[in-house]
């Protein structure tokens, strides 16, 4: 998946505006990314990557742009 579409099925999935969200958007700056925008992260990952997020994964995650590090870091992100 492109890093563009991933970016824009996270806005539907923290259900802000398509657009609004880039790498340095992260749970102190998105007000929809609390717990319940964890699980839709999560879900929507497992889903759309088909790849599992462990709890110690999500420690390590920031950003957004962590979040696609992470992810470009195991191959499911272009």
């Amino acid at each position: 998946m492109k890093i563009k579409d991933f970016i824009d099925k996270c806005c539907l999935a923290l259900e802000v505006e398509p657009g609004t969200l880039n790498r340095d958007s992260s749970p102190d700056n998105v007000e929809t990314w609390d717990s319940m925008g964890y699980l839709n992260l999560i879900a929507m990952i497992d889903k759309e990557l088909g790849l599992s997020l462990s709890g110690d994964d999500l420690q390590k995650i920031n950003t957004l742009g962590d979040l696609i590090d992470e992810l470009k870091s195991r191959g499911v992100l272009e």
